[in-house]
């Protein structure tokens, strides 16, 4: 790998001054496909690669943990397997060779992983200073031995979280202009 100022260099002769691929490589003295990968190259953060990690151990056995920690779902909490029983349900029943520790480590990764899938994503909502929320409303009333039946103009400003209630005759454009005055 050329270092930045020639790998620079190489992009200077190659835009502005229009050299060649074969004359840069000439002029720097470097191959012709290290020129052309220089003078070509738009990106100059190399990519990291994320190294897949390998569970030589662990890797058959994965499915199998993964099947009950999802029947676990739906058991009640104290019925549900803990790291250390599925530790020896593996050795019982699969001949596992593997140490507990490994068998923790998954468990408690997956268990995260699985929390986070059925998680609820809220949003949060923005209410700005001086908007308000409008409407009508009934509410029934008993006087004496009556029900009354009123009819109410409600406005509401969540950013302060206060609002205000204005009775009114009836639900139309005129009791509303008539509240908000």
């Amino acid at each position: 790998m050329l270092k930045m100022p020639q790998q620079q260099y190489i992009k200077f002769l190659r835009e502005a001054e229009g050299l060649t691929v074969s004359e840069i490589a000439r002029q720097t003295g470097v191959h012709w496909r290290t020129a052309k990968r220089y003078a070509d190259q738009d990106n100059w953060n190399e990519t990291l690669l994320k190294r897949k990690s390998s569970s030589p151990v662990m890797g058959p056995r994965m499915e199998v943990v993964d099947t009950w920690l999802e029947e676990d779902r739906l058991l009640p909490r104290k019925q549900r397997h803990t790291g250390v029983r599925i530790f020896q349900r593996l050795k019982e029943e699969y001949a596992f060779t593997g140490g507990q520790r490994t068998v923790l480590a998954y468990v408690k990764k997956r268990k995260g992983e699985m929390e986070l899938e059925r998680a609820k994503v809220y949003e949060r909502l923005e209410h700005p200073p001086g908007e308000a929320q409008v409407d009508f409303t009934t509410i029934q009333v008993s006087q004496g031995q009556q029900l009354l039946t009123y009819k109410l103009l409600v406005v509401s400003f969540p950013y302060s979280n206060r609002s205000f209630v204005y009775p009114t005759p009836a639900e139309n454009q005129e009791c509303f202009l008539e509240g908000m005055k």
